[in-house]
């Protein structure tokens, strides 16, 4: 199934003022099928706004929000990102909430 518009992002605590939202990445056109915990993105046209990109999230393991168009916000772990030679990026992610 094709999706578009998937965008990751954290919410940025700030003591006294409003908090804010930092996007790190955009999946602009991508295939998705589901697995077991999550989705596998295919094929994908990414996006990233942020220095180190997905890596830093991927690496630590750390949860990041995940919105499909104007749809609700889904906690995610990004498992893996890899770049295939002959389409675009691969991302596996595990919904955890």
């Amino acid at each position: 199934m094709n999706i578009a518009d998937v965008l990751f992002y954290r919410t940025v605590n700030r003591n006294f003022f409003p908090n804010i939202k930092e996007e790190i990445a955009l999946i602009a056109d991508a295939n998705v099928v589901e697995s077991g915990t999550g989705l596998c993105f295919r094929d994908c046209d990414l996006i990233e706004y942020t220095k180190g990109g997905l890596e830093e999230y991927i690496n630590k393991k750390t949860p990041l929000l995940m919105k499909v168009n104007d749809g609700a916000a889904v906690s995610v772990i990004i498992k893996k990102k890899w770049l295939e030679a002959w389409m675009g990026y691969n991302i596996d992610v595990e919904i955890i909430g």
